[in-house]
């Protein structure tokens, strides 16, 4: 009951499968919709997008994983039946149930969405994209160590970032306390 969000830690499916549609996203937000009326964030998993087929595959199932797991943590509400399913269309027996904000900004790297950040409560969060990419998708060396570079970049800053701004809250509760003395 004292959830405020929910995170995947990636890999939607079984390791073995090479299989990717887009019906494995659709039915994973599916899932997510009925089971969790909470905010929910997903953080992308090999098995979901470079362990798919050769070709063109990791990119087509990025593009599913960005289009319905992405975005999930903005949905606002849920429309339920009587029988307790979620359902896209309101009707005199249904009844609507609010999904609560995520009370934070998540800030996502602009050229890799699947990284991203966001604090609640004096913690800071962290989404990485770091899968272990199947050894026919694996972009060439120079890719991978500047994708693992953006990653670690990324990391750091949002780090010094945070840091900074929570030094800068406690100066600013410094000054409070010798205003009022």
């Amino acid at each position: 009951n004292d959830a405020k969000f929910l995170i995947h830690l990636g890999d939607i499916q079984d390791g073995r499968s090479e299989s990717c549609p887009k019906t494995l996203y659709q039915n994973i937000a599916t899932i997510f919709e009925h089971h969790s009326p909470l905010p929910t964030l997903f953080v992308i998993g090999d098995n979901e997008w470079l362990d798919c087929e050769n070709g063109n595959a990791a990119n087509e199932s990025f593009a599913y994983w960005e289009e319905y797991l992405l975005p999930f943590h903005e949905r606002q509400r849920l429309i339920v039946t009587a029988a307790g399913n979620v359902t896209t269309a309101a009707t005199t027996t249904t009844t609507t149930v609010v999904v609560p904000p995520l009370d934070a900004n998540v800030t996502r790297h602009p050229d890799h969405p699947e990284i991203y950040s966001f604090a609640i409560d004096g913690v800071l969060f962290l989404g990485q994209g770091l899968p272990w990419p199947h050894p026919e998708n694996t972009p060439n060396d120079d890719e991978w160590r500047k994708y693992l570079m953006v990653n670690a970049n990324w990391t750091r800053e949002r780090l010094i970032e945070y840091i900074n701004d929570n030094n800068n809250n406690d100066d600013d509760d410094d000054d409070d306390e010798h205003d009022n003395n």
